[in-house]
C-alpha cells in the first residue's frame, strides 16, 4: 500500500478479492480512499468485499469490469488501479479502468512471467506503473493495525479447529 500513493478522497479499483485483494481493500480505506471498487468472478468474495466497505463490486462474468468501473466513476476512471488477481488478462483491464495520469500497482503474481500490455494505451493515459514486491518491513505495522482494531482479520478466518489436549499419539 505504501507504493500506491493513495491520498484522502482517491478512488481505487482492485482486481482480485483473494487474501491480497481484500487486505488491500482495507488498507486503501485506512489510507483515506473514499471509493474502493472490487472486481472478482466469485460472488462470495464480492460479498465479503461489500461487507468490508467496498463502494462497488463487479463480477466480470456478468459485466465488463472496465465499463462497470467507468460507470461507477461517471466515465472518469479511478485514481489508482491495483491488480491483485494474478491472471494474465487483469493487468490490462486494471490499467484500462484508471483515469489519465493515474497510478497502476501490479500486486498479483501471474502464472507466466511474460504477459502482453497495450503500451500505446498506457502511454496515452500517462500512467505511473509500480510493481509491488512483498514487504518484510510491513510486518510490525500489520500486527499493530490488527491489534488496534484498525484491520479486521475475521474475514480471513475460514475454518476453526479444536485444540485437543492429551497424550500425543506416537
Amino acid at each position: 500500500m505504501d507504493h500506491s500513493e493513495i491520498k484522502i478522497g482517491d478512488s481505487v479499483a482492485i482486481f482480485g478479492a483473494g487474501n491480497i485483494g481484500l487486505s488491500l481493500l482495507q488498507l486503501a480505506l485506512i489510507a483515506g480512499a473514499f471509493d474502493v471498487f472490487i472486481v472478482d468472478p466469485l460472488d462470495y468474495r464480492l460479498e465479503i468485499a461489500r461487507k468490508m466497505g467496498a463502494a462497488g463490486i463487479i463480477n466480470p462474468n456478468r459485466e465488463d469490469p472496465v465499463e462497470g468501473i467507468k460507470s461507477l466513476t461517471n466515465g472518469r476512471g479511478v485514481d489508482i488501479g491495483i491488480e491483485a488477481a494474478g491472471v494474465a488478462e487483469t493487468p490490462q483491464l486494471t490499467m484500462n479502468s484508471i483515469k489519465a495520469g493515474g497510478v497502476f500497482l501490479f500486486a498479483g503474481i501471474v502464472p507466466q512471467s511474460v504477459i502482453r500490455w497495450d503500451t500505446e494505451a498506457i502511454r496515452k493515459q500517462a500512467l505511473t506503473i509500480k510493481i509491488m514486491q512483498r514487504s518484510r518491513h510491513a510486518f510490525r505495522r500489520s500486527i499493530d493495525l490488527a491489534a488496534r482494531g484498525k484491520f479486521d482479520i475475521k474475514p480471513f478466518i475460514t475454518h476453526k479447529f479444536p485444540i485437543e489436549i492429551g497424550r500425543a499419539h506416537v
